[in-house]
């Protein structure tokens, strides 16, 4: 019997000898072949969190967050809600991470909250050089887009170097049936096949947040951009922008172009409103003009969309004309200055 007991206490060393040299030939490998990122684990890089409030550089230090830097998330929402936080990745080594996001289980077993209702983003940054206001505000690497994690992914676009932060914005929707209480699941970041961590605690208050938003705004959604940017200039693309601003309850400046005629103009501004669109910005191009040198826009277009949507309340027994607001881009977007 001590044979047998000395025998396989061999074996079971051998064994993790053996996985071990297989890792470390397999991470040798990855590095021979240039794959840094895949050669990576958790291990090379701190993992923190921070509010959803703060911009984290990637060209910053650690240190420069210690004020708000946390080791889990901590979230307050309402019901029929969006709460965001992040979390951040700091390589000590060239490395790729994603995150996955479990459940939240409310403390008493009140209720579930599905995964299915979260969306995972990977931050990507826009490299300032120069700050003109003398402000005093750092330069560096801002976060500024977010990519749906799968296609940063796909597109190699969750790679941190050596030195650098990582973000992933974490988005968790609030169904309006949740019921309140205090929420509790994990995030777990992914660094080759290695993982960390990180808590998630979301307070639900038996608060919900209507559907429909009283609140005007006009976000742009500039068509000329789109068309450069999506390669694509059809009304379906422009429509799917729209539909995102209203998704989080923002409206757009416009649903048309300059081109668009009266009639349809008040369709679309009545169909958006369905959607929960707050605020229909009456357009004000097509016939702009110059006078005394001062760029004017054409009363009589702006008058002909009014009537319009005049005419469509009528026809619907909506208001749309307590929606509609006039935004003069002219004052303050300096289109028609000459630039130094």
């Amino acid at each position: 019997m001590k044979r047998k007991r000395i025998l396989a206490g061999v074996l079971v060393a051998v064994t993790i000898l053996s996985t071990a040299a297989c890792e470390t030939k397999k991470q040798t490998a990855d590095e021979a072949d240039g794959n840094k990122e895949a050669a990576a684990t958790v291990a090379d890089a701190t993992v923190w969190s921070a509010p959803a409030t703060v911009k984290v550089l990637s060209t910053a230090a650690i240190e420069d967050y210690a004020d708000v830097k946390t080791d889990t998330i901590s979230l307050v929402s309402g019901k029929n809600e969006y709460e965001s936080g992040q979390i951040i990745v700091s390589a000590l080594k060239d490395l790729s991470f994603t995150v996955s996001l479990s459940d939240l289980v409310e403390e008493n077993n009140a209720g579930i909250i599905s995964k299915d209702h979260f969306t995972v983003y990977t931050q990507k940054y826009i490299n300032v050089l120069k700050n003109w206001h003398g402000n005093g505000a750092a330069v560096g690497g801002y976060p500024d887009a977010i990519l749906p994690q799968e296609n940063a992914v796909a597109y190699e676009q969750n790679v941190v170097k050596k030195g650098n932060n990582g973000g992933a914005w974490l988005e968790f929707f609030i169904p309006e049936d949740t019921p309140a209480g205090t929420y509790k699941g994990e995030a777990t970041v992914n660094v080759g096949a290695s993982s960390q961590t990180i808590p998630i605690s979301l307070k639900v208050y038996d608060v919900t947040v209507p559907t429909e938003s009283t609140q005007k705004s006009v976000f742009t959604v500039n068509y000329t951009q789109v068309a450069i940017h999506e390669l694509d200039s059809s009304w379906e693309m422009v429509g799917k922008y729209i539909d995102l601003l209203l998704k989080y309850r923002c409206s757009p400046t416009s649903v048309a172009t300059d081109s668009t005629g009266a009639g349809e103009f008040a369709e679309r501004a009545y169909e958006y409103c369905q959607k929960g669109m707050t605020t229909i910005g009456l357009p004000t191009g097509g016939g702009s003009q110059y006078l005394d040198g001062l760029d004017v826009f054409d009363y009589e277009y702006t008058a002909e969309r009014t009537v319009a949507l005049a005419k469509k309340s009528m026809e619907t027994n909506y208001n749309l004309l307590k929606k509609a607001a006039f935004y003069n881009w002219r004052i303050d977007e300096p289109f028609c200055a000459v630039y130094p």
